[in-house]
């Protein structure tokens, strides 16, 4: 199992290791945040090789990474926004 299906299995299923389950909106929270955190991750890490692959005499592929840094940008505004919407309710 990847480390991507089992942090979202605990994440989903598990509150706190208690075996309890959570509600649907308390999950939602519960996931969005870990979503969140997880492309802040990803993104630093494309950043990393992007410095490292200039470091290498590779542009296009720096390039490549950095225009790639920026596209969890917008899914993690679409995430903040659901968040939003998620805790307050209409």
């Amino acid at each position: 199992m990847s480390h991507h299906n089992s942090q979202h299995e605990r994440a989903s299923h598990d509150h706190h290791g208690t075996g309890e389950e959570l509600a649907p909106r308390a999950k939602l929270v519960k996931l969005l945040k870990h979503w969140m955190r997880h492309n802040e991750e990803h993104t630093r890490s494309y950043r990393q090789w992007a410095e490292t692959a200039d470091a290498q005499s590779m542009p296009e592929v720096a390039l490549r990474l950095k225009e790639a840094a920026e596209a969890p940008v917008g899914i993690d505004r679409q995430f903040e926004a659901a968040l939003k919407c998620v805790r307050q309710p209409r």
